[in-house]
């Protein structure tokens, strides 16, 4: 499983860095310093400051960043990619370049929807049920390969995996265990995801 995980330079998700220990044969660290940072940083040093200086400053910023990204990568055995851009434009490229099996963060945003991976937003504690709901069988055979995905996921956390289907009909078409209780993770299809976008557990995009 090769994993992708975001770092802003203020914000750690340690929810997905702790997890990926446990799903990730792979990991990879997309450290971002945002762009937008250094040039508010830039306009408004212009008034007091030479340009040299700003310079120098900017690059002491930078080199701190780099260390306090490669202490995460060690830290938490991730191969590590450092960048100075937008942060959701990086993650955006990066997923098209690593190409990974899923993306992993902490917390939800519209912008998710339109990546191309299944995204892992995890809100932390113990796993010990995961749920697929699932609103539409019309393309059974991408379905069936979500649950198999899904399994191998339960599987590495330990975790019992079980569908919370729409209709019955889905049940019987599916042949899967439905959930007898509120799962801890919720796996959904990208269309239904404006019917758990406000779910406080773990919550995977399909």
């Amino acid at each position: 499983m090769r994993c992708l995980i975001a770092v802003h330079q203020e914000y750690y998700p340690e929810n997905s860095l702790k997890r990926a220990r446990e799903v990730c044969d792979e990991c990879l660290i997309l450290y971002i310093v945002d762009r937008k940072v250094l040039e508010r940083v830039r306009e408004e040093s212009s008034y007091v400051l030479p340009s040299t200086a700003i310079e120098e400053m900017e690059k002491l910023a930078l080199e701190l960043q780099r260390k306090e990204a490669e202490k995460i990568a060690e830290e938490h055995c991730g191969e590590l990619n450092f960048v100075v851009d937008e942060y959701y434009s990086a993650i955006e490229r990066e997923v098209l370049r690593y190409n990974p099996d899923l993306l992993m963060t902490d917390f939800w945003h519209r912008r998710y929807v339109s990546y191309g991976v299944p995204v892992w937003i995890d809100r932390g504690g113990e796993i010990r049920h995961m749920g697929f709901y699932v609103g539409d069988v019309s393309h059974l055979k991408s379905v069936k390969k979500s649950v198999e995905f899904l399994k191998a996921l339960a599987g590495r956390i330990g975790a019992e995996f079980c569908v919370v289907p729409k209709d019955e009909e889905i049940a019987r078409v599916l042949g899967e265990g439905k959930c007898s209780a509120s799962p801890d993770a919720i796996a959904v299809q990208r269309k239904f995801v404006s019917s758990y976008k406000d779910w406080r557990g773990t919550l995977i995009l399909l």
